[in-house]
């Protein structure tokens, strides 16, 4: 696959026209740093904002935004991803989801459904991190043959709640794998013909995008974010298992051919969703 085509989140990101944040949001990434003109700070809006149509905002500074939303003067599109918050009944979402000049809103680890709200994918990692690097996919075919079964291994502590069940009932299920180099890791996961995806720091993780660039099928439990990404038109025809615990998984019992299918997960997608001007007018 090229790698123009993979969706990361600061593709996503760079379709607005402004970033709302802070000075720190805005230089931690290079790449959003060297866009100087899109910075927009959210302590600073005028009192009678002029926004564009196209508005990103960090998911973390969420509160911030709600409490500035009726700054804004026109409709837009608001973006929300490159962070770890979820998504769900907060006062902020309430107050985000009630603006009359809200067309859409589309984001990452959504966990409500709403007619306004989309789910966004975390994507692959961002390019500043050593395991963001998309260019391996541009010269690396997924073996024809997966040789392996089911790969297992992951950071406990990422999310210490939910992956410790994970792990603890898994262990004397499936041999785990050992850590590796970003590179020599992918190369590993793309012999495997499945893969233990516990949640991360929020619902969503780069594993189970990563193995689904790979041709390998992410095995994961039903939440809410799980429920969402399943009514996602866009989105819903991915290839998964889904189980209502770690208990219920048999190894025996997963069968590759019959589960697996090939399914559109190219940027350019993701991009026609956010930009098909297809919302009713306010």
């Amino acid at each position: 696959m090229n790698s123009n085509k993979i969706i990361t989140g600061e593709k996503i990101q760079n379709i607005a026209e402004v970033y709302l944040g802070d000075s720190s949001d805005f230089s931690y990434n290079p790449y959003i740093a060297s866009q100087p003109h899109k910075h927009q700070s959210l302590e600073t809006l005028s009192e009678s904002y002029s926004n564009p149509r196209y508005v990103f905002c960090y998911t973390h500074r969420l509160e911030s935004l709600a409490r500035n939303i009726h700054r804004f003067q026109n409709p837009f599109v608001l973006i929300t991803h490159n962070s770890d918050e979820n998504i769900t009944w907060k006062e902020a979402t309430k107050t985000l989801l009630s603006s009359p000049h809200l067309l859409m809103w589309y984001s990452q680890n959504v966990g409500i459904q709403h007619e306004k709200l989309r789910l966004l994918p975390i994507g692959m990692a961002n390019r500043q991190w050593t395991h963001g690097d998309i260019d391996f996919f541009d010269d690396f075919v997924p073996p024809v043959q997966k040789t392996k079964h089911i790969y297992f291994h992951f950071n406990v502590h990422t999310n210490m709640s939910k992956r410790r069940i994970c792990y603890d009932q898994l262990y004397n299920k499936i041999n785990t794998s050992p850590p590796m180099s970003p590179p020599d890791y992918k190369r590993h996961l793309s012999e495997y013909q499945f893969c233990i995806c516990p949640e991360g720091n929020g619902y969503d993780t780069h594993r189970f995008w990563e193995a689904l660039y790979l041709k390998v099928i992410p095995i994961v439990i039903k939440n809410d974010f799980i429920i969402q990404l399943q009514q996602t038109p866009y989105l819903s025809h991915i290839p998964m298992v889904v189980l209502d615990s770690w208990q219920d998984l048999d190894p025996a019992a997963l069968n590759y051919d019959e589960l697996y299918h090939d399914c559109d997960l190219e940027f350019d997608t993701i991009q026609h969703e956010i930009c098909s001007d297809k919302f009713p007018q306010i």
